[in-house]
């Protein structure tokens, strides 16, 4: 079945607020009643069929095992970049929403574990396009885009299924995100569709994301994703970092699986658009002969101390926010199959001590998943960012979901 595509106007709009309304009885037709107005019968059944409508709206989270936990991992894609699309591919099985039902929101929260006590914040700067579509695998042009098994192919403008209508395009005033005391954040990122998208299968839905800006600018603006069913491993934080712990130098890592996706190792608050290494070690207890972790007061670099073996050193530069990523590929090797790697970001900084002129993160413990190989998960995401965004093919991550509330009748 196909649908009308809506048509969207350019704007700068608050994804967050709710644009004023009438007032639904002061714009009804009225009947005159002595010295006052009433509503008229029919003015009385839209009010009633507007309740109606509005009570009906009820929310479905998906991955549904995230609706009320923290999903596995974190992402800066797609929000926190200025060039990129991506796309959501999501099994109609795991929707969880019915065929014909009409999905008037989408929102998305930011994630609650890196950079837990700092709000998330960002500049509105160019326009943002939502499209949605309905996929159908039992044709011949919907096999590349299986949710299990994706080509890498992207959907393509249309009206009827395994195509993309656009149901989202304004310049987003993004709101600040922050924690909670205790479970998961609020899903403060909502993007209001300009009509409804109607549910139809009868394989799954694609959610494509766009945005290419003049600048390739990006941001710390993190949100909750989960990647379930696949063994992906885990990512322990330990040791202190300097100048001043867990303000400077925060060092984390999403971990993943032999074959799988890369293990992706980031660096928040060191000095902007300076020299980062990223130490890889195997052991965090000693080096060479060497005990660990070995403090570095002595040196001048009052609360440093290196925490992980110097066995590989890769050096590149943080960002001018301060930050850094390294994605360290995985080979399908069953013997790597939960191994332990340990990590440590150290920055050209001359705070400390200028005649030694370097400060250190915390180590981080990453844990390899015991699943072997990129296998078909449910969820996946093709994704390209700058020049390849605007390619027919992008890069595919299977076992991967960003945690998303559907607004729904």
């Amino acid at each position: 079945m196909s649908q009308s595509a809506p048509h969207p106007t350019t704007e700068r709009t608050a994804l967050t607020a709710n644009r004023a309304r009438p007032s639904v009885v002061r714009d009804l037709p009225t009947a005159s009643c002595g010295a006052g107005f009433v509503p008229t019968a029919r003015g009385v059944a839209l009010v009633l069929a507007l309740a109606s409508s509005v009570a009906a709206q009820v929310t479905t989270v998906v991955p549904a095992a995230a609706a009320t936990t923290e999903g596995v991992g974190f992402d800066q894609r797609p929000f926190g970049l200025e060039r990129i699309r991506l796309t959501q591919l999501i099994p109609f099985d795991r929707l969880g929403i019915a065929a014909g039902k009409k999905v008037t929101e989408l929102a998305y929260r930011r994630d609650g574990t890196v950079l837990a006590t700092t709000t998330l914040t960002r500049p509105a700067t160019f326009a943002y396009s939502i499209r949605l579509g309905n996929l159908d695998t039992t044709v011949a042009s919907g096999v590349p885009f299986d949710p299990r098994n994706p080509t890498g192919l992207y959907l393509s403008p249309g009206s009827g299924t395994n195509s993309l209508v656009e149901y989202f395009n304004a310049i987003p005033n993004w709101p600040s995100l922050v924690t909670k005391p205790s479970g998961p954040a609020d899903f403060d990122l909502r993007f209001k569709l300009v009509a409804p998208f109607v549910v139809q299968g009868p394989s799954g839905i694609a959610i494509d994301h766009y945005v290419y800006g003049s600048t390739n600018a990006s941001y710390n603006y993190y949100v909750d994703i989960d990647r379930s069913s696949v063994d992906h491993g885990k990512a322990t934080r330990f040791g202190s970092s300097c100048p001043v712990d867990d303000v400077d130098n925060r060092a984390y890592a999403i971990p993943s699986n032999p074959g799988g996706a890369p293990v992706e190792v980031s660096l928040f608050g060191a000095v902007p658009s300076t020299l980062a290494v990223l130490v890889v070690g195997a052991s965090n207890t000693t080096w060479a002969t060497v005990p660990l972790p070995l403090r570095l007061d002595g040196l001048g670099l009052t609360g440093c101390a290196i925490h992980v073996s110097q066995d590989i050193l890769l050096p590149m530069y943080a960002r001018v926010t301060g930050s850094a990523r390294a994605f360290l590929d995985v080979p399908a090797d069953p013997t790597l199959a939960g191994a332990i790697v340990y990590t440590q970001w150290m920055t050209l900084d001359a705070r400390l001590n200028p005649s030694i002129p370097f400060t250190f993160s915390g180590g981080v413990e990453i844990r390899l998943g015991t699943t072997i190989g990129s296998v078909a998960t449910p969820f996946s995401i093709l994704y390209g960012t700058r020049s390849v965004a605007r390619q027919r093919y992008g890069l595919v991550e299977t076992g991967i979901a960003f945690v998303t509330q559907f607004v729904h009748d």
